[in-house]
């Protein structure tokens, strides 16, 4: 086989996710999809070590140091293919949240801002992550990556910083991807935005309820609510009557918890901090759920959860409960970016080639994520999903897998996964959990060099 057939075999991925990038550059285009091949390869390896050849190495470093690449370009082709995606459910949820990017060993490069204490540099990224029901990645829908660069000046007394403008705080971030994602063009019933108790900001759920966006919030504060008269959220769900009792587990806890369901319909005030000659309420249902069960001395797990989707059973409100809880499916893709492709290790000089490599590297984390719950959510699927021929053939002809596989025609997603965790240390006894994202992306990596030694000799 000609190194041209190999290398458009490998590219498949990379070709579909960056098809609408648009750089004014064919070449540019060019490079960015052989990067994230070859970085998508070895996701724990610097860009160096990444790169097939010294070559390789440095036209990757003029990549990210090219003028004409912007973060938000590299982005643009992921995110038309999430859209694409998105449009195959009847329901999409929007998982926003914030994550730290902590470069202050890093003392050469220039751009960054403060993200803590004082003397921790780094960068700020806000994303969107679409999930569906079931829990299944997408894609991103948004993505953002900014130093303060004085935004917050360490001087600025919390009065000062109260008063500025809503567009000039951070927590306009919040407000600026509902916006976004409402442009995707993807139907108003379709999407749910999800967020923590970061996002519980009123400016958030005045604009949502502008522009009939759905969420699904963890509340923050104990607004005041119109009920039969004014009072808190605590006060009316407090008054409400248990609608069920609920049966879960959780996490490194082998008892289930034992939760009370309340919720309630309501309105929320406007604060009185917000100059407004109208001051209509916003229409919403809470949620609240208690734990009973919990062991003397341990917090009890409680949720209050704010929506605009009206809730008329305790099936809607066990649903909403349910979406919420795939929230945490942002922080495994952080960590992913994180622990798996170590993007707080990158040592490029500046803010803004930082930025172009976590936007690149976004995408290769995100398709790691999406490989390890495919396997869960659709298991049967044709292993080709994920691999290309000759990858699959790698996984055929190693010894320790030629066995299991000599019968096997159509090697599905599931086998695939669990043969790629077990390269990178997963043990696949009889009663372990499903491989977690940790040994998949150590597996891919053993894969990748295996397949290159395997293309080589044929």
């Amino acid at each position: 086989m000609e190194t041209k057939d190999i290398e458009e075999k490998k590219c498949n991925w990379a070709e579909e996710e960056f098809r609408g990038v648009d750089f004014g550059d064919v070449r540019l285009k060019k490079r960015v999809i052989l990067l994230a091949d070859s970085l998508s390869n070895y996701p724990l390896s610097p860009i160096n070590q990444a790169s097939e050849d010294s070559a390789s190495t440095k036209a990757a470093y003029r990549f990210f140091g090219n003028g004409k690449v912007d973060s938000s370009k590299i982005m643009s082709g992921h995110i038309r293919q999430t859209v694409s995606r998105a449009r195959e459910e009847s329901v999409i949820l929007a998982i926003q949240d914030t994550s730290y990017l902590n470069y202050s060993k890093h003392k050469k490069t220039t751009g960054l801002g403060s993200i803590g204490s004082e003397g921790v540099d780094g960068l700020i990224m806000h994303s969107t992550l679409a999930c569906t029901t079931q829990g299944l990645p997408l894609g991103l829908l948004t993505h953002k990556c900014w130093g303060r660069d004085g935004l917050i000046s360490d001087k600025m007394s919390r009065k000062e910083a109260d008063s500025r403008p809503f567009c000039k705080k951070e927590s306009y971030k919040w407000f600026d991807s509902v916006n976004e994602i409402s442009k995707l063009n993807l139907g108003i019933e379709k999407v749910v935005h999800i967020a923590d108790r970061e996002s519980d900001i009123y400016e958030f759920l005045r604009e949502s309820h502008r522009i009939n966006a759905h969420y699904v919030i963890r509340a923050n504060h104990d607004r005041k609510v119109i009920l039969d008269t004014s009072c808190t959220i605590n006060e009316a769900i407090e008054s409400s009557p248990v609608r069920a009792i609920l049966e879960t587990k959780v996490p490194n806890n082998k008892a289930p918890v034992i939760l009370e369901c309340r919720f309630i319909k309501t309105a929320i005030s406007e604060p009185l901090r917000i100059k407004s000659c109208e001051r209509e309420p916003l229409e919403s249902w809470i949620i609240r759920i208690t734990q009973t069960n919990a062991k003397a001395g341990e917090e009890p797990l409680e949720w209050t959860l704010l929506t605009n989707i009206p809730i008329k059973t305790i099936e809607d409100a066990i649903e909403k409960i349910q979406w919420y809880k795939l929230r945490w499916r942002i922080e495994e893709f952080h960590k992913i970016l994180k622990s798996g492709c170590k993007i707080e290790e990158c040592r490029l000089q500046s803010a803004e080639k930082l930025k172009r490599f976590i936007a690149l590297f976004s995408i290769i984390a995100w398709r790691i994520f999406w490989m390890t719950h495919l396997g869960r959510i659709n298991p049967q699927a044709d292993a080709t999903v994920i691999l290309t021929k000759n990858e699959i053939q790698t996984l055929r002809t190693l010894k320790k897998f030629k066995d299991k596989l000599v019968k096997v025609k159509k090697l599905t997603v599931k086998k695939a996964i669990t043969f790629i965790a077990m390269l990178g240390g997963y043990l696949n006894r009889k009663n372990d959990p499903p491989p977690g994202n940790t040994v998949l992306w150590r597996g891919w990596q053993r894969l990748s060099a295996m397949t290159e030694m395997y293309e080589s000799m044929i």
